[in-house]
């Protein structure tokens, strides 16, 4: 990855995690210590700490919901839906897969 790539990314991810001091302090010291190098070892982590972060908000939603385990779009029973709202839930788009098992 470039180093334009790389220190907007870790500038993304610092924002992402509400702290501004190092995502603007962080690269501009990692390249004045001649450790440039670092920076891609240091995206790498904070890439992990946004999936952990991920799957534990999706952990936490999935147990808010208190949705059966297996709960899936296929198993959805459509019928009991009233009109309007199974119309709006049809035109999501497909990205959104509903899968909570």
């Amino acid at each position: 990855m470039t180093i334009g790539i790389t220190t907007e990314r870790i500038s993304e991810l610092c924002a992402q995690f509400k702290l501004p001091t190092v995502g603007t302090e962080a690269v501009n010291r990692f390249t004045k210590a001649g450790h440039v190098d670092a920076l891609d070892s240091l995206l790498e982590v904070l890439e992990m700490e946004a999936e952990d972060r991920r799957q534990r908000r999706t952990a936490r939603l999935r147990q808010a919901s208190k949705l059966p385990a297996g709960k899936t779009w296929d198993t959805f029973e459509r019928k009991r839906m009233p009109g309007n709202s199974i119309r709006s839930l049809m035109n999501l788009p497909e990205e959104n897969s509903w899968n909570v098992a």
